[in-house]
């Protein structure tokens, strides 16, 4: 994981924790720039499903529940024991 990758992870945590429909929107701008930076990052990936769902709560989107599914799926795929992935997973299903 690069230094500036890791920021922009940080980033989104904080923006994700206002709980609010803007928040969830920028820290899923700051999950996908973690993960353009670092693909293989897969906390930025779960991140950014967990960041869909709370959009999604504000305004549900089947797209929201796809994309969140999508991005977990991706999460898993690069780490299998990523507990916010499966959590995900869960919430989507």
């Amino acid at each position: 994981m690069s230094p500036e990758s890791h920021e922009a992870y940080l980033r989104a945590r904080h923006f994700l924790a206002k709980f609010t429909r803007q928040g969830a929107l920028k820290a899923l701008e700051q999950f996908r720039e973690s993960a353009r930076i670092d693909p293989s990052f897969a906390p930025a990936w779960s991140g950014a499903g967990y960041a869909h769902l709370v959009v999604g709560l504000f305004g549900y989107s089947q797209g929201n529940l796809r994309r969140a599914g999508a991005a977990a799926a991706r999460a898993l795929a690069l780490d299998p024991a990523l507990a916010e992935a499966h959590a995900v997973m869960g919430m989507v299903h």
